[in-house]
């Protein structure tokens, strides 16, 4: 029964937890896209506003393969600081290839000047060759 109990109290924390960080820091994600142009780039794009300017928009992603330490990469976002904020971040894949069908997980974190913070969740890309039918 206690097992029972806590389970749907964390059940309920994890659906209330996004609510309750976009409320306290103020602020809110518009839209995030990627866009595949395969095989030369990603292009990563967010639009973002809060209560006081974004400072900085950085762009978090770890290609899923098989490795014996956990890779976490780090991008900065191209953008003007404003209360309202286009950032984009392109990945250019003449400089780091990724193999056709490889699967990318993305976040954002996003501080204002006020200094709060918001990471968003998760996302999955696949890097794939759409290029032909058929293609991974």
């Amino acid at each position: 029964m206690i097992i029972r109990i806590a389970l749907i109290i964390t059940a309920l924390l994890l659906l209330l937890s996004p609510s309750l960080v976009a409320a306290e820091t103020g602020i809110t994600v518009i839209a995030s896209d990627v866009e595949i142009d395969f095989p030369s780039r990603a292009v990563f794009t967010l639009e973002a506003e809060s209560s006081a300017d974004i400072a900085d928009v950085r762009l978090y992603y770890q290609v899923n393969k098989m490795n014996y330490v956990e890779v976490v990469s780090e991008g900065w976002a191209d953008f003007t600081p404003a209360n309202k904020v286009t950032a984009r971040w392109v990945w250019d894949m003449r400089q780091a290839s990724l193999p056709p069908g490889a699967e990318v997980t993305y976040w954002w974190v996003i501080e204002d000047a006020d200094v709060k913070n918001l990471q968003t969740s998760p996302e999955i890309m696949h890097f794939d060759d759409d290029r032909f039918p058929g293609g991974a």
